[in-house]
């Protein structure tokens, strides 16, 4: 439960999601297609929103600030922490909820196996025996706030977050850009947004699908952000 004192309309809720509920909006239509529409539990159709996650717990909550819900695959909770960052920076909210949540269905599973993105043994990133990612679900949430506000409240701090940084790669709906460029931008920015330099960092967590594409990207990726933190590449793209 949240602390006595704090202004709920000043709490966001800011949350990443993938497919959200889709399988129970799968077993809705399953059961209207086998057994007919009166058969089906209207709950599992409008449970499939994508927001479903963000009002649910801005309504256990009673929180009233500023809300989204990202979209945007795999980056979808990285990126709804930093416009949770943004929200508290701009003054539109003490404090904020971020992360992500995420169920698995039928069509992220059939998906991703047409892809042939998936090992039956555990995920090996990085390694040369690697054969792809494995799946499942799950949940992840930060609780946000101005560094000194938080002190002023006693509040257990875990980590800080000094900056982040986010851009649109556009070269193939499922396949990464294999020089790792566009990682390297989004590296870069967040380093900038921080005031840090590369050679400051001591530990990189990568995406680490697995799979050989976005393996040598992001290889490729940590290797083009020089100390200063700038995407250093060659003018060319070498081949490999």
């Amino acid at each position: 439960m949240l602390e006595s004192g704090i202004d709920r309309s000043r709490v966001g809720v800011f949350l990443g999601a993938g497919t959200a509920d889709l399988l129970r909006n799968e077993e809705f239509f399953r059961t209207w297609i086998t057994a007919g529409i009166q058969r089906t539990r209207r709950s599992d159709a409008w449970n499939y929103f994508a927001n479903t996650p963000v009002d649910a717990v801005a309504e256990r909550f009673g929180l009233e600030g500023p809300r989204a819900c990202v979209a945007a695959a795999c980056s979808s909770s990285t990126i709804a922490i930093g416009r949770a960052v943004e929200a508290i920076r701009s003054g539109r909210a003490d404090a904020a909820l971020a992360g992500g949540t995420d169920a698995l269905s039928r069509l992220t599973f059939s998906g991703f196996n047409l892809l042939r993105l998936m090992d039956p043994e555990p995920c090996r990133p990085f390694d040369r025996s690697r054969a792809g990612m494995n799946i499942g679900e799950g949940a992840g949430i930060l609780v946000l706030e101005d560094l000194e506000r938080a002190r002023r409240r006693g509040a257990a701090i875990y980590g800080e977050l000094a900056g982040h940084g986010l851009g649109c790669e556009a070269f193939h709906p499922t396949a990464p850009e294999p020089e790792g460029r566009p990682v390297a931008a989004v590296v870069t920015l967040a380093l900038r947004d921080a005031g840090v330099d590369a050679g400051q960092v001591d530990h990189i967590n990568a995406h680490g699908t697995a799979t050989p594409q976005n393996d040598v990207a992001e290889g490729a990726a940590s290797g083009g952000c020089s100390a200063n933190g700038s995407a250093a590449f060659p003018s060319r793209p070498s081949s490999r």
